[in-house]
């Protein structure tokens, strides 16, 4: 009896702190971002700790709380974020995925109709601009056509020409000095064409085809080497040192992917065991890492000595 009075205590303090908040969610316009930080700050962790507890990078859980998708994986790895870090906190995932995904909405939307805004202000501000020029032409045709009937379509005509003729002029002498310039600093273009051996050619396009060319030493070929190659469909993500997105795609069955950057990455696959990885030409034993529903969820390249 004492037992059961214990669990009910405990049930009815558990559910306590969730109304807490959930409360406080309800008092702000998105949700999910404050339940999560106060939830980890009830905890007593640091997103530091919070990111090594969920084995994901500080900055992930900072854009989480902060709002800052630009900085977030697609909506399927950050709701996978979300449900390890309402676990960990003891709360419903579900009510926190559909916020996160109502707010990116809400943004996106209002981010589109305020460029569409702007767009619009600076039309009418251009129209109001209008260069005097314009002003006069409209001008010298309402009065044409005021004594087209007294002075028939000859003078009309007349009028039209010479205001086209004024119209040109003004053009040519508003853009005398830049046409000036570039002919006096002409603009010159060039290629990159890498030969067989990772050399960069840098040519001249406007010169003829017996240009000598410049060879350019490519600063690629001192950089570190990642290449994967699938055997089936993969998700494939690639951070670096600091925790910024390399790579991030899903790689379907017999394509090569490879990239270059500086070690150490660290690599997260989905189906791992249809990847194979090189890191500058050497294959890369990774199945100890593997989970039991074949995810790689980080794997440090090189290994760390």
């Amino acid at each position: 009896m004492i037992d059961n009075e214990k669990d009910k205590l405990v049930d009815e303090t558990q559910d306590k702190q969730r109304a807490d908040l959930r409360i406080v969610s309800d008092r702000v316009s998105h949700s999910y971002c404050v339940v999560l930080k106060r939830g980890r700050e009830k905890k007593g962790l640091s997103v530091r700790e919070l990111a090594q507890e969920l084995k994901v990078p500080s900055h992930i859980i900072t854009a989480l709380e902060e709002q800052q998708y630009e900085k977030l994986p697609s909506d399927t790895y950050v709701a996978g974020y979300i449900r390890a870090y309402a676990g960990l906190l003891g709360l419903n995932p579900d009510g926190l995925i559909k916020d996160y995904k109502q707010d990116k909405a809400f943004r996106q939307r209002s981010e589109h109709e305020r460029i569409t805004k702007e767009e619009s202000e600076r039309r009418e501000l251009e129209a109001e601009k209008e260069p005097d020029i314009e002003k006069s032409i409209k001008r010298v045709l309402k009065n044409v056509n005021e004594v087209r009937n007294e002075h028939g379509w000859k003078i009309i005509l007349a009028a039209l020409f010479v205001i086209l003729g004024v119209y040109g002029l003004v053009e040519y002498l508003e853009n005398k000095p830049q046409l000036d310039a570039a002919n006096e600093n002409p603009v010159i273009e060039s290629v990159k064409i890498q030969n067989a051996d990772g050399s960069i050619v840098i040519t001249d396009i406007m010169d003829d085809a017996h240009h000598t060319p410049v060879v350019a030493t490519d600063t690629a070929l001192n950089e570190d080497r990642l290449k994967f190659v699938l055997s089936g469909t993969s998700w494939i993500i690639v951070r670096d040192q600091e925790g910024n997105l390399v790579h991030q795609s899903r790689e379907q069955k017999g394509e090569v992917l490879e990239l270059t950057g500086k070690a150490p990455f660290f690599v997260r696959l989905s189906n791992a065991s249809a990847v194979s990885l090189l890191f500058n030409g050497k294959r890369q034993d990774f199945s100890a890492s593997v989970t039991d529903d074949d995810q790689l969820l980080e794997l440090r390249i090189p290994p760390q000595e």
